[in-house]
């Protein structure tokens, strides 16, 4: 502005010259001005008006940068996040890594991420002659270690990795691998004084990025665990967790733990574990993954853990929650009341209002070949979000087999993490079949619908997560006689549906050719050692 002032004062004396003169000053002029209400317009009044509570429909779902797979716009709390979860080092819990890792990064998922791995110093199905052994999936393949240098490989861009010893429990109890390996990650692993520990189980999988931004109360499900001392944060921040308030999902386990374990023998004579009472045991303890809280509560918390984990399972051998209750005792023995809350998750599909289910219901319809489609995220700070994105739970929890009828051809359609073949993630192996893109729209039953919801979601999630894999990793043509012909039977790829599709690429199968089974015994005869097709509870229909 000053320089257009000295040069319109020099009109009189350059009146020869002035023409050229005034038209280039009065551009400047006016492009100043406008770089200014551009300035005003875009960053300096939205901020002034942005409304944290209306950041996204549950509070926290953050865009993936175009460029690379690391998150835009997440806000300073949000970038404290930690997301942790617990793994074996079998080809059946790697593949879900996988598609933890992947459904992360698609939904924006902002904060540090890590994979802790136990177990890689011998096969978990040593012993398996002893009777003692529990069996957690189909076995086959899956039960393959995983070399460590594949443990790196994700199409996560910025995930990390934690290698443990193998605790010797886990042999007869596969269940010690998470106290165990978390302990060791909280007295090994560098952590920043102001985190937010999330503790994930690895069948939980992203639809929705988790925040602790703080969510309004009409985005949160709670039907109880609500009292009078959380009431003055309930109208927003409820979900947030911040030191000595941890946060977690609600599960059924109630206030069992109080009858069924000696809480002096566990705990300790003194220990507040032994004064819990049974309101306060449902209300802010009958909880599981995840488990949120802050760096300091979880530092306390994980070696008391695995120190628990022991006399639980002594008194209560063969149930597998076992490191669950191990896990509420040592909150309880450090005063940790967790704020219970609902919608996390879904998971059981019977279960009545302790999940995010009414979410679910409340979907008038929902793509079943690429159900994303249907949950549009709007831009973040400065810009508004989208107002259109209805609510839906942040984790898929894969820990039931779900089977699902078509309203109107009478098809079953299943899906269980135990079935999915091990060696899914290698480049020669076939997709998983889509569903009809209408099986969850077509749905009256609730439950029918509630288990279509998990079909859907989790055959895109596992398809989408693979493919990914097999895109940045699958860089050698594949032999002649593995490669899929273009188009395949129905001439379609991840994002559509029913069976077939290869030719993507000559690195790797894009065809959709594998159907989930519900009995061993629809399975063909196959020989698993000669025939790389060979499931034990699925089989190749293209």
């Amino acid at each position: 502005i000053n320089y257009a002032r000295r040069s319109f004062g020099k009109k009189k004396r350059l009146q020869s010259k002035s023409k050229t003169l005034n038209v280039l000053c009065g551009c400047y002029f006016c492009a100043l001005v406008s770089i200014y209400v551009v300035f005003l317009v875009f960053l300096v009044v939205p901020m002034i008006f942005y409304d944290p509570a209306a950041q996204t429909p549950l509070g926290g779902s953050l865009p993936v940068a175009s460029g690379g797979g690391t998150p835009d716009h997440c806000t300073e709390e949000d970038k404290k996040i930690h997301i942790i979860f617990s793994t074996g080092c079998n080809l059946f819990q790697h593949w879900q890594s996988e598609v933890l890792l992947n459904t992360a990064m698609k939904v924006g998922q902002c904060g540090r991420i890590t994979r802790i791995v136990s177990g890689c110093e011998e096969r978990e199905d040593e012993g398996e002659g002893t009777g003692k052994r529990w069996i957690t999936h189909q076995g086959g393949k899956t039960d393959q270690l995983v070399p460590t240098t594949e443990l790196k490989l994700s199409s996560h861009p910025n995930f990390e990795v934690h290698v443990t010893p193998m605790v010797p429990e886990s042999k007869e109890f596969p269940w010690w691998n998470k106290p165990y390996s978390i302990a060791h990650f909280s007295e090994h692993a560098k952590l920043k004084d102001d985190e937010i520990i999330v503790i994930l189980d690895p069948d939980e999988f992203f639809i929705h990025a988790l925040s602790n931004n703080g969510s309004p109360y009409s985005h949160i499900i709670a039907t109880n665990g609500v009292d009078e001392a959380t009431k003055a944060r309930a109208e927003f921040g409820l979900d947030v967790a911040k030191r000595g308030q941890p946060v977690a999902q609600a599960y059924g386990l109630g206030p069992r733990w109080l009858t069924l374990f000696d809480r002096e023998k566990v705990c300790g004579k003194g220990s507040h574990c032994t004064q819990v009472q049974g309101r306060e045991a449902e209300n802010k303890y009958s909880v599981g993954p995840p488990y949120i809280l802050h760096v300091d509560d979880f530092k306390k918390v994980a070696p008391k853990w695995l120190e628990l984990m022991k006399p639980v399972y002594e008194a209560d051998r063969g149930d597998m929650q076992a490191d669950m209750y191990a896990y509420i005792m040592s909150a309880a023995h450090y005063r940790l009341p967790h704020t219970k809350l609902n919608h996390y998750m879904v998971s059981d599909v019977g279960c009545e209002d302790l999940e995010g289910w009414k979410w679910v219901e409340a979907l008038p319809s929902m793509s079943c070949q690429n159900p994303r489609n249907d949950f549009p995220i709007g831009k973040f700070p400065p810009f508004a979000p989208s107002k259109e994105s209805p609510l839906i739970p942040h984790l898929l929890h894969a820990a039931q087999h779900y089977k699902a009828t078509h309203p109107k051809t009478g098809e079953l359609w299943n899906i269980h993490k135990g079935h999915i073949p091990g060696q899914i993630l290698d480049c020669d192996q076939p997709l998983i079949v889509s569903p009809p893109d209408d099986l969850f729209s077509l749905q009256v039953d609730k439950r029918q619908k509630r288990a279509a919801f998990m079909i859907c979601w989790l055959t895109f999630a596992i398809n989408e997560a693979v493919l990914d894999y097999r895109k940045k990793f699958c860089t050698n043509p594949l032999p002649v006689e593995k490669q899929e012909p273009a188009g395949g039977i129905h001439g379609v790829t991840q994002g559509g549906g029913g069976v077939g599709g290869g030719g993507e690429s000559e690195n790797y199968n894009s065809a959709k050719c594998v159907r989930m089974v519900v009995h061993r015994s629809e399975v063909p005869q196959c020989d698993s050692k000669t025939d790389p097709y060979c499931y034990p509870l699925a089989k190749k229909v293209c």
